[in-house]
């Protein structure tokens, strides 16, 4: 019996608890909600969804949501106590300002808000700058990755010197445009009171979804290691050639060492790696080797992979492949071409043989300069190797006169120009 009375007893007081609840959460879903004023202030939240490109990572704290206030009991303080502050106007319930909104009007009324209930303009100042830095680094963002270029590819204008005349405009222009809005935000003279580093001029276009992410202070270290290596670079060339002596490959490559171990102190693996697609010596001549094999961006990639450290150590070594014993050279250039051909295939790695024949070159060479269609390479090589063959037998005929020579070679010279100047003009 006492069993069951405490039974009986718990059932009760459970449903006495669930209506209890019920109640109190149909009493909270129907109130309207307002924030704590004063206390922890309640955020705005943007209704605008949050962007696909993730932007840099803020070397700041946030400025949302506001830090807790100290209480004041609900009663708006008045330290002269000759004048009664109006109450705040209630922010929107819901809402979080953040750098989306530093540019609309709704901005100005957020920020007398947080004035008005009594935020320090010190951390009203900080917001401020939080908000435009986050800003400034999603729209640096955006213009590296639309101005970024095919690093993969052989004709890109901006791999060399890594200068990029798009980029760099734009980049102009938002330095522009971020003092324009903390002016309108914080009046003059701000300056003094701006920690982020400025990026209005640049040694090198850092491009590309990684490149552009990086945080204003690596991306500015980044720029000053460049700017370093190139009156290295510059100041090495003109010492030689004041001293009329020839410029030594060993130290050009020990130059570039010293770089990539600079680099590497302060961006990790991914991001050395994306430098050194774009800029590095090495990626620079793997375009040149791969051209006109279509190499898209992800074989580039694996390619560079495979061969940057072996041809980096023979460089620093040795000063290039020519420098090699005959053994050396067949070891090293077997380990590179089985890591080249594990990533083209059997058929595309063909032509890559193929294309590093100097007369393939020169075919290329024409191809490109008369803005035909690259699938004429390999016949337009045909004719030049035709030719060239025709004319080493006529040069090594000994029961050919000079006379009979010379008007042979014209022949097939003239029937090469002619061939090649119609197939030209058929890829146009």
């Amino acid at each position: 019996m006492r069993s069951r009375a405490l039974f009986i007893g718990f059932v009760v007081l459970n449903a006495a608890f669930a209506a209890a609840l019920v109640y109190f959460v149909m009493r909270s879903g129907s109130s309207p909600s307002t924030p704590s004023i004063p206390g922890t202030l309640t955020a705005f939240q943007t209704s605008p969804p949050p962007p696909t490109v993730t932007a840099p990572p803020s070397t700041q704290p946030r400025s949302n949501p506001v830090p807790t206030l100290p209480p004041t009991n609900g009663v708006a303080q008045n330290p002269a106590g000759t004048e009664t502050r109006p109450p705040a106007t209630p922010l929107a319930a819901g809402k979080q300002f953040g750098w989306k909104d530093v540019e609309s009007s709704n901005y100005l009324s957020y920020l007398k808000n947080i004035r008005e209930v009594g935020c320090p303009e010190k951390m009203v100042r900080q917001i401020i700058f939080n908000d435009g830095n986050d800003l400034f680094n999603q729209r640096r963002l955006e213009a590296a990755i639309t101005h970024d270029f095919k690093w993969w590819q052989p004709d890109t204008q901006y791999s060399a010197g890594g200068y990029n005349p798009e980029y760099q405009s734009r980049m102009q222009t938002l330095v522009l445009d971020r003092r324009e809005l903390l002016t309108r935000l914080l009046g003059e003279n701000w300056e003094q009171e701006d920690k982020a580093p400025s990026i209005a001029t640049h040694t090198v276009a850092l491009t590309g979804p990684v490149l552009g992410a990086l945080p204003l202070d690596i991306y500015m270290g980044v720029q000053e290691i460049c700017t370093r290596s190139m009156s290295r670079h510059q100041d090495y060339m003109m010492g030689r050639f004041n001293e009329g002596l020839p410029t030594s490959q060993v130290e050009l490559a020990r130059l570039r060492d010293q770089t990539r171990k600079e680099l590497s102190v302060i961006l990790d693996r991914d991001q050395l790696e994306e430098f050194l697609l774009r800029f590095s010596h090495n990626a620079s001549k793997l375009r040149q080797d791969l051209r006109g094999l279509g190499i898209s961006s992800d074989e580039f990639r694996l390619i560079f992979r495979a061969t940057d450290q072996i041809d980096h150590q023979i460089q620093l070594e040795y000063g290039g492949e020519e420098a090699l014993s005959p053994k050396q050279r067949e070891q090293m250039t077997r380990q590179r071409e089985q890591a080249v051909q594990n990533v083209l295939g059997k058929d595309r790695y063909s032509r890559l043989i193929l294309s590093r024949d100097p007369l393939y070159r020169q075919a290329q060479m024409m191809v490109m300069q008369s803005g035909a269609d690259d699938a004429l390479t390999p016949e337009l090589y045909e004719i030049l190797r035709s030719a060239q063959a025709r004319r080493q037998q006529v040069q090594g005929d000994r029961q050919m006169s000079a006379e009979e020579k010379q008007n042979a070679l014209i022949a097939i010279n003239q029937e090469q120009l002619q061939k090649q100047r119609k197939l030209l003009q058929r890829g146009n």
